[in-house]
């Protein structure tokens, strides 16, 4: 009631106390300084405890550790954690042709592990240009070489290979004729096979032949069941003598059956 006897109504509405929020800011900040020193202290961690000291190369022949070590772009001292090993692997990949696969893996807490896996199935191609190189079962190219040690690899008839370079794919004067050629090594590879093969001759797509040593010619028609083809070959030189020379058909022109006439 007023002095002059007027009445207001009573307000009843809780007084709002000040000076809480004040601490809830107060603890959010320091959570966030809390969480920013842990994450300063692990990551100073990372970069003090996990550095590259060890670098281990595995199933390397063609090329040297050094080498490798060179192409792979890793260093003493490098941060463990952060390697890619994607990108090494492609790096060491583009660097070095005759390196098919590269398995890299980090062993805490400073040791790298490179697993090379180089080419085993290698042969001769033509180019061009008159020039004698390398290639391997995906055809990939390898290098230029001399006839000499050219010699000392089986050799693929029926195309050239177009501006070859190292470490780049294979482009041929006959398409057709590269990719029947690297359907029948893709067919050939982990067979054993490629160890006794002297020749291939893709010129044909529809008639591919290759020769096994001096042996035997073997004709094997179309890309087709290549697979089933190559089978069926190992067991028919199984059945054959070591003194038995021919030509094993296995074209399957007339029936699904392989044909050998003796020389």
């Amino acid at each position: 009631m007023t002095t002059d006897g007027r009445q207001f109504p009573r307000d009843d509405r809780p007084v709002r106390r000040r000076g809480r929020p004040t601490k809830i800011r107060n603890g959010a900040f320091t959570g966030v300084i809390i969480m920013l020193s842990v994450v300063a202290a692990v990551v100073f961690g990372i970069s003090v405890f996990f550095k590259v000291n060890h670098i281990t190369v595995r199933g390397n022949s063609v090329y040297d550790v050094q080498t490798v070590l060179d192409a792979s772009g890793i260093s003493q001292g490098d941060n463990l954690l952060s390697v890619s090993p994607a990108k090494v692997a492609a790096r060491i990949e583009a660097l070095l042709p005759y390196v098919e696969h590269v398995r890299i893996s980090r062993v805490l807490p400073d040791t790298i592990v490179l697993e090379i896996t180089e080419s085993d199935m290698i042969f001769s191609v033509q180019s061009q240009t008159g020039e004698t190189w390398l290639m391997n079962a995906r055809g990939k190219m390898l290098e230029a070489v001399t006839e000499e040690k050219a010699a000392q690899y089986p050799m693929i008839l029926g195309f050239a290979v177009i501006a070859p370079t190292p470490g780049e794919e294979a482009s041929a004067s006959s398409p057709e004729s590269l990719n029947a050629a690297l359907s029948l090594l893709e067919a050939i590879d982990g067979t054993g096979l490629a160890d006794k093969i002297a020749k291939v001759d893709a010129g044909k797509s529809y008639d591919l032949t290759l020769w096994y040593e001096e042996q035997f010619e073997i004709r094997l028609g179309t890309v087709q069941e290549l697979e089933y083809k190559i089978k069926y070959l190992q067991a028919v030189l199984k059945e054959l003598k070591e003194h038995q020379t021919g030509t094993i058909d296995l074209t399957f022109q007339d029936e699904k059956v392989a044909k050998f006439v003796p020389w």
